[in-house]
C-alpha cells in the first residue's frame, strides 16, 4: 500500500512540475519576444527617419534580421502590403500570428497601424 501512494505522490509531483515548468516556458517566451519586438520597432523607426524606404522594404529587412515569430509578423505584413493597405496587412499579420503574446499585447501592436498613412 506504501509502495501505491509512493507512485501517486510521485506522479503527482512530476506532473505538477511539468505544468509549472510549461507556464514559465510560455512567459519566458513572451518576454524574448517583446524584446524582439521593441528591437524591431526601434529598427524600423531609424529606417523610417534616416533613409525614406517604402515600408514593405523595411518590413522584409526586419524579417530577415529578427528571427523567430515576431519576424513572421512583418514577414506577413511585406507581402500582404502588395493586395492591401499597410494598416490592413500589419492587422492581418498580427491577428495570424502565433505568438506567446498575450491579447493586451497583441492589441497594443495593433494600434502601431495607426501610424501608417493610407496610399
Amino acid at each position: 500500500m506504501l509502495f501505491i501512494k509512493s507512485i501517486i505522490l510521485c506522479s503527482i509531483f512530476g506532473g505538477s512540475t511539468l505544468i509549472g515548468i510549461m507556464l514559465s516556458n510560455k512567459y519566458k517566451n513572451r518576454t524574448i519576444q517583446l524584446c524582439e519586438m521593441k528591437k524591431a520597432l526601434n529598427f524600423f523607426e531609424a529606417k523610417i527617419e534616416y533613409t525614406y524606404e517604402p515600408i514593405a522594404d523595411i518590413f522584409v529587412e526586419i524579417s530577415n534580421n529578427i528571427k523567430r515569430e515576431i519576424g513572421s509578423i512583418f514577414k506577413v505584413a511585406a507581402v500582404k502590403m502588395k493586395e492591401m493597405s499597410a494598416k490592413d496587412a500589419w492587422e492581418h499579420s498580427v491577428n495570424i500570428s502565433q505568438t506567446n503574446l498575450l491579447k493586451e499585447d497583441l492589441d497594443i501592436i495593433k494600434d502601431f497601424r495607426k501610424n501608417f498613412r493610407t496610399n
